[in-house]
C-alpha cells in the first residue's frame, strides 16, 4: 500500500529543483523526489538517457529512505518492488514529456 503512494506521487519531472542537484527529495508522506528536465532535451537520446539515470537515481534515493522510515519485515523484495513502480512511473512521466 505504501509503494502504491509512492509510485502515485513519485516523479515528478520538474524544473523547480536546483540545476546543480538534478534530483531533490520532497519530505511528503510519502517520500517523493523531484527530477530536474529543464537542462536536457528529452527529444534526443542523449537526454533520455540522462533523465533516465537520474529517475534511476531518484528511485534509489526515495526507495532506501522509505525503508529507512518504515519497520520493514522483508527488506529487499520491498525495495525491489518500489524501485520498479518508482522506474516504471518515472519513464511513463518522461515519455509523455518527450512526447509534447
Amino acid at each position: 500500500m505504501t509503494r502504491t503512494l509512492i509510485a502515485s506521487a513519485f516523479l515528478m519531472l520538474s524544473s523547480v529543483a536546483s540545476a546543480t542537484n538534478p534530483v531533490a527529495l520532497i519530505s511528503d508522506d510519502p517520500l517523493t523526489a523531484r527530477v530536474v528536465t529543464r537542462d536536457v532535451n528529452v527529444q534526443t537520446s542523449d537526454g533520455r538517457m540522462t533523465v533516465d539515470h537520474r529517475i534511476r537515481q531518484a528511485a534509489r534515493m526515495v526507495c532506501v529512505e522509505e525503508q529507512d522510515r518504515r519497520s520493514v519485515l522483508e527488506p529487499r523484495k520491498r525495495f525491489a518492488d518500489c524501485y520498479d513502480l518508482a522506474i516504471a512511473k518515472g519513464l511513463s512521466q518522461l515519455d509523455r514529456l518527450a512526447a509534447k
